[in-house]
């Protein structure tokens, strides 16, 4: 039977996904064209760059205030006051994992 994927592999002479620079095997070839600035796939490299203006909006310092305020530790007197029911800050943010969400 012919396989239309395999033959597309042996025309461009790479095998799937080593666009992305996965060598997996298992990923469909990359398109041309990306929609996104990332890679989806598990194991390829591609860096995001995101920009933000030096010059901030009065509001926006605000929301970046506020969540530099909630990405604290929870204090020690609220463990003793729940008795140890909540132990860490579950919305903790790290700046290169998760976006505060402008």
């Amino acid at each position: 039977m012919r396989d239309p994927v395999r033959e597309a592999e042996r025309e461009s002479g790479s095998p799937r996904g080593a666009q992305c620079g996965t060598q997996s095997g298992t990923l469909g070839p990359r398109p041309q064209t990306p929609k996104a600035p990332f890679c989806h796939h598990p194991g390829c490299v591609w860096l995001t760059v995101i920009s933000m203006s030096s010059h901030k909006t009065f509001r926006l310092q605000g929301f970046l205030a506020k969540k530099q305020k909630q990405n604290r530790p929870i204090p020690q007197w609220i463990r003793m006051k729940t008795g140890n029911k909540v132990r860490y800050n579950s919305k903790r943010r790290l700046w290169g994992r998760t976006k505060p969400g402008l």
